[in-house]
């Protein structure tokens, strides 16, 4: 049986319709499983920080091959008489060298600490007379408690520090200590600390 030409026509009209129908509906499809590319970035954070202060005991474990002698009286008799002395230390040993500065002497310590030195340069000449300062380093407990506004916060602050003691103080001895820090809401420290001794 012979199909006339409109008919041809029609049928192919409603295929190609049919055949959009489902093109369209497909792509819809597709269009709503599509998945988002984009993505949030999380910015970390350590929380708020806190800037607290309080003391601590810390022990003193030795101090700076470096020293300075300082002497208040300038007399001719007593600068001879200290030259005398370093010279004869440097050639036992108990210092390494020294030289005369504008403000003191210089000293590299030797088999005597700077401790020592200011001990024995004290009972020779006056402690009004003399001086010796030098880098000490202590030893911190491993937590101590500090305060921000009266609120207490435990403070994990172990470790070992250089700071300036004057006058100095013999080894395992106890110096009291102005601590003062920033630490996050678990009591962390950001930063370093700041150690100064009582009254400076």
């Amino acid at each position: 049986m012979m199909v006339s030409e409109n008919k041809k026509k029609k049928i192919m009209f409603i295929g190609s319709m049919i055949v959009a129908l489902m093109f369209i509906s497909s792509y819809a499809s597709f269009g709503n499983n599509n998945i988002s590319t984009s993505t949030t970035t999380v910015q970390k954070t350590n929380g708020p920080e806190y800037y607290v202060s309080g003391k601590v005991n810390a022990t003193v474990i030795g101090y700076s091959q470096n020293a300075l002698l300082k002497v208040s009286n300038n007399s001719s008799s007593i600068q001879k008489g200290i030259v005398s002395i370093l010279s004869k230390m440097e050639a036992n040993g108990s210092i390494s060298n020294y030289a005369q500065t504008t403000v003191g002497y210089d000293i590299v310590t030797g088999t005597m600490n700077a401790y020592a030195l200011q001990h024995y340069f004290s009972n020779s000449y006056g402690i009004s007379n003399v001086s010796v300062s030098s880098k000490s380093t202590v030893r911190l407990p491993s937590a101590t408690t500090l305060y921000y506004y009266g609120t207490s916060i435990r403070v994990p602050v172990g470790g070992t520090y250089n700071i300036t003691i004057l006058p100095l103080i013999a080894n395992g001895s106890v110096v009291a200590l102005n601590v003062h820090a920033i630490v996050n809401r678990t009591g962390a420290i950001n930063g370093a600390i700041q150690l100064t001794t009582i009254g400076s």
